[in-house]
């Protein structure tokens, strides 16, 4: 896990607006707009376009090294952030409106529900991404020109301002530091191609790659790689390398590179009209048919940010322009040289073609285009947000019979729930004025993993719950001054930090003594349980508070663990599978997203139980007749916990609420564990025999559960093998337990 940053890094104290940057290219589209707004804005990092799927390490760098180098002001929301309401609401309280290409990462959480959202535009191809629905959700949308201005209006308030990129064009102002790099690897006698290729499936990198190496021997050719690209394909970048090829990242000034290009070669990008109001010769592949277009490229695939949709069909504008003739293009690899020769010679038709293209979609060849957008956004920000337009409230309709409610009374929801919040907070300090209700206790295991420690911590410290009515428990934490420091640099996100206490025992691996003297420090009538190196969503304590309102008769409420799906492992699915039987429903797809509540005395059939996500009334703790001092292993308590609640016929309660594992599951961790479980199966059947028919297992069993996964309907030869894996070291554990010394240690 990655440190949690303490620090903003250069802030506008004064940002009232913030311009959310996902890849280094969004600098470049933001640069010209936020010059005019500069004193009220500043950029922000958000690493969250994809949450959950976390973004390669290096991309925050590049963009803070770029931001830094052109002297903005700028904050990093870090993908831990995105974990914790308190800290994301206090970061965005200063933001009345956010400004953003996109409509994903920050612009989605519930804490800017309420603020003005501002869409720039930054391409004119791919029509269906370019004029997707999802803009909807935007406030307000800056335009081109009249085409795109057209679509926009149906569904959002729009205004035409240009292409504020291309200020820069327009006012002969290039990055120098990058001209001077080019003009020291250019040869000034070629002709300079500029490649500019899309990504994924759309991409012409693979059938170009050999022919620009070649064609790189007799001119000079620039290549900048779409944002995509070096961090998911790097297969493709590789078929680049070549030392007369130059390859830059998204990070590299487009206009920069237009300004030293003779000619402009493109495949199914956007850039093909940057070029056309560059006005740049122009050179374009025809590769893809209209079936692949139009079925195959609509086909669901998997890339590691997840599954996009389609972004084009067949009659996109930049698919239309190669049917009309109107830019130069070439059906096959090998014709490259000839349409380079061509696309050079730059005949009267294209340039005509290339100016009507230009007056048809961008309004202003000027530099002024930021200016226009900056003013616009000022106008919108003072004005009353206008009533969205008919077609906007049919998508709505339409959505809802598709979705259980559609975009807006989602919206409307969460303010009724933030409203019931509110009235819950005033309910409970009626009821318990000071008093403690709840003691969380932090069980820590590795006490030099700090980092895993102060990301628990500070989602208890975020908690949607009155501070002063819940209080935390630390056992066997790193030394005391050592945790204060660490909630000294949590608590600048908090305006009340509840009490924190620590309970420390010198030798953690003989017993689990520490946890009943947990219970018994605590002052809240109920106890919860979690672990460091787990995240508590904020409202743990406000559903666990809920659930025993709704139930009063249980003794205990849980929920489940999940992990983060960039440290997901097969091993993991083992244990969903696990969850899923107990609720009947593992063979349903999806299962784990339709998990419900479920209350009842039935010890195998109730999922609660797990300390890493658990609680239980005080007073039904103390009282248990369980020797800790001959607690072993985590398991085998949980087990016993469990069972004598269940024998007084106290039921318990599972609720769907998730706590976040931050630590990978390894192939040896998931044998010791398994092994442990095996072990406490067999020294809990000791007790209760009646269910050792829950925990026989034998080697029979190893051998034909995978295989009936399988035939039920789990097509994962890995995940039966797993299973496998894990019934034979669980089988292990409890032959080793059947040795006299276990027996004698535990009875």
């Amino acid at each position: 896990m990655k440190k949690i940053k303490k620090h903003l890094d250069n802030p506008n104290p004064n940002a009232t607006m913030g311009f959310v940057v996902f890849y280094p290219f969004q600098f470049y589209v933001f640069k010209n707009v936020y010059s005019h707004l500069a004193v009220d804005a500043e950029f922000i990092v958000d690493p969250g376009a994809f949450f959950p799927v976390e973004q390669p390490a290096d991309l925050i760098n590049d963009i803070i090294g770029l931001l830094k180098r052109h002297k903005v002001y700028f904050r990093v929301l870090n993908y831990e952030d995105y974990f914790y309401h308190s800290y994301l609401e206090d970061f965005f309280s200063q933001y009345t409106a956010l400004i953003s290409l996109w409509e994903k990462g920050c612009l989605s959480l519930p804490e800017n529900r309420d603020k003005r959202k501002i869409h720039l535009t930054y391409g004119v191809g791919k029509d269906l991404v370019t004029y997707g629905i999802w803009k909807r959700t935007f406030d307000l949308i800056l335009a081109y020109g009249n085409r795109d201005h057209a679509h926009f209006s149906l569904y959002t308030q729009s205004e035409i301002v240009g292409n504020p990129k291309f200020d820069d064009w327009f006012n002969n102002n290039f990055d120098e530091e990058l001209l001077d790099r080019l003009k020291g690897r250019l040869n000034p006698h070629k002709k300079t191609i500029l490649y500019l290729p899309t990504h994924s499936d759309l991409c012409s990198i693979d059938e170009l790659a050999k022919e620009l190496k070649r064609v790189a021997k007799i001119h000079n050719i620039i290549v900048k790689l779409h944002y995509y690209t070096p961090r998911e394909e790097s297969d493709r970048v590789r078929k680049l390398q070549d030392p007369n090829i130059i390859c830059l990242n998204d990070d590299a000034d487009l206009i920069t590179l237009l300004k030293v290009a003779d000619v402009v070669l493109s495949d199914n990008s956007s850039a093909i009209f940057d070029a056309i109001l560059a006005d740049k010769p122009l050179i374009v592949t025809d590769f893809l048919s209209k079936e692949f277009l139009d079925r195959t490229h609509r086909q669901k695939r998997q890339y590691r940010r997840g599954k996009p949709t389609e972004l084009t069909y067949s009659g996109s504008i930049e698919q239309e322009i190669k049917r009309k003739g109107l830019v130069v293009t070439f059906q096959k690899s090998e014709e490259l040289e000839h349409a380079l020769e061509k696309g050079l010679e730059d005949a009267h038709f294209f340039q005509t073609a290339r100016k009507r293209l230009r007056d048809e979609l961008f309004a202003y060849t000027d530099s002024s285009s930021g200016q226009r957008a900056a003013a616009a956004i000022r106008k919108f920000l003072v004005a009353d947000l206008p009533e969205k337009p008919l077609f906007y409230h049919v998508i709505e309709s339409f959505e809802a019979s598709f979705y259980r409610t559609p975009f807006s009374e989602r919206k409307l929801l969460v303010k009724k729930i933030s409203k019931y919040e509110h009235l819950l907070f005033e309910t409970v300090k009626e009821e318990y004025g000071e008093r403690v209700i709840f003691s969380a206790v932090v069980l820590v295991y590795d006490r030099s993993e700090t980092s895993f420690l102060t990301a628990t911590l500070r989602s208890l410290l975020g908690q949607n719950f009155p501070r002063q009515n819940y209080e935390i428990i630390i056992v066997n934490g790193p030394p005391e001054k050592q945790v204060e420091e660490i909630i000294k640099g949590i608590s600048k996100m908090n305006t009340q930090i509840p009490t924190i206490k620590y309970v420390v025992t010198e030798d953690t691996n003989s017993n689990l003594k520490f946890i009943d003297d947990a219970i018994h420090l605590a002052t809240g009538e109920i106890v919860c349980f979690t672990e460091s190196g787990y995240i508590v969503p904020s409202s743990w304590l406000l559903d666990f508070y809920i659930a025993y309102k709704t139930h009063p008769d249980v003794v205990g409420i849980g929920g489940h663990v999940i992990k983060r799906s960039s440290i997901y492992t097969i091993f993991d699915e083992y244990y969903y599978l696990e969850l899923g039987k107990k609720f009947g429903m593992s063979k349903e797809p999806n299962y784990m997203r339709n998990l419900y509540e479920i209350k009842n005395n039935l010890f195998y059939q109730n999922p609660a139980g797990t300390l890493v996500n658990m609680s239980y009334k005080k007073k039904s703790l103390k009282d248990l007749p369980i020797n800790y001092q001959r607690m072993y292993f985590l398991e085998l308590l949980e087990m016993e916990i469990k069972q004598k609640l269940l024998q007084m016929s106290d039921p318990l309660c599972f609720v769907p609420t998730s706590v976040t594992g931050l630590e990978k599951m390894t192939y040896r961790r998931f044998i010791q564990k398994n092994f442990n479980e095996g072990l406490s199966f067999y020294l809990f059947c000791l007790s209760y025999p009646n269910y050792k028919k829950y925990y026989s297992y034998s080697i029979f069993s190893v051998v034909t559960l995978p295989l009936a996964n399988v035939f039920s309907g789990y097509q994962k030869i890995n995940l039966s093998f797993v299973i496998g894996i894990g019934t034979f070291f669980r089988w292990l554990g409890g032959v080793y337990g059947r040795s006299i010394t276990w027996k004698n240690r535990y009875t």
